[in-house]
């Protein structure tokens, strides 16, 4: 999951700056917080405290960073070529990466930076930009895994919607090793709706893998509009619920 790059001092880290500077005083400081949190044993209320703050600053950058799209200059700037941002994802999606991120960059961070003693004032580097550079590493593990999902559900579907008698296009990033998942029951009661209603098939089997009504008549690709998309769903749920 790592990318093939060491995630020991941060690439944002200038050189050693004496500690007769603001900036050198604020590493003296990093470093005295260090070695009290150990003597605590990394643990108990104050490191909580520490950690929450460390955490709500991740939070704020990553957010901030995904949504003007710097996160992917800033892996680029690594040597972590992701390819250009997608322009698709939800913001549940952007939200959901953020959270996995977080919790990922803060656990490498207790291990590296604080426990083996990774992170020191020599770096040039503060607790804060060291931990934002583990953050942008961490975000590049996760958006790899997102993006191996996404693209596992769209080949499924492009290959259901194959079989029920339509199309789909091909993912532009399609990512070898992606698990496609086992679904014959669904697919066995899709192909019988199929052979009484060919594109209320389609637009159940999109809707069921998180596509919006938008999203599903650009893919239907037949002229089919957002209201007839809604529309056509609406109906099929009133027969359900009328039994």
């Amino acid at each position: 999951m790592l990318p093939h790059t060491a995630t020991g001092q941060s690439a944002e880290q200038p050189t050693a700056v004496p500690p007769t500077t603001p900036q050198g005083q604020k590493h003296a400081d990093d470093l005295a917080l260090i070695e009290h949190l150990e003597q605590l044993g990394f643990e108990g209320a104050e490191f909580d405290a520490f950690a929450d703050r460390l955490i709500g600053h991740g939070q704020r950058v990553v957010q901030a960073w995904i949504s003007n799209r710097k996160i992917f200059s800033e892996c680029a700037r690594r040597g972590i070529r992701l390819g250009d941002p997608p322009s698709d994802w939800s913001e549940d999606e952007r939200d959901d990466i953020v959270q996995d991120t977080i919790l990922r960059a803060f656990n490498r961070f207790k291990r590296k930076a604080l426990h083996a003693r990774n992170w020191t004032p020599e770096g040039g580097a503060s607790l804060k930009t060291y931990f934002i550079g583990t953050c942008v590493y961490a975000f590049a593990d996760e958006y790899r895994s997102w993006l191996d999902r996404r693209n596992a559900r769209r080949m499924e579907i492009r290959n259901l919607a194959l079989q029920l008698g339509g199309s789909a296009p091909v993912p532009a990033h399609h990512r070898v090793g992606a698990v496609a998942v086992d679904r014959a029951t669904a697919r066995a009661a899709l192909k019988a709706l199929h052979d009484r209603d060919p594109r209320l098939a389609k637009i159940i089997a999109l809707e069921s893998e998180g596509y919006s009504h938008d999203e599903i008549a650009t893919l239907l690709d037949d002229g089919t509009s957002l209201r007839a998309v809604e529309g056509a769903l609406y109906r099929h749920r009133c027969r359900i619920e009328k039994g």
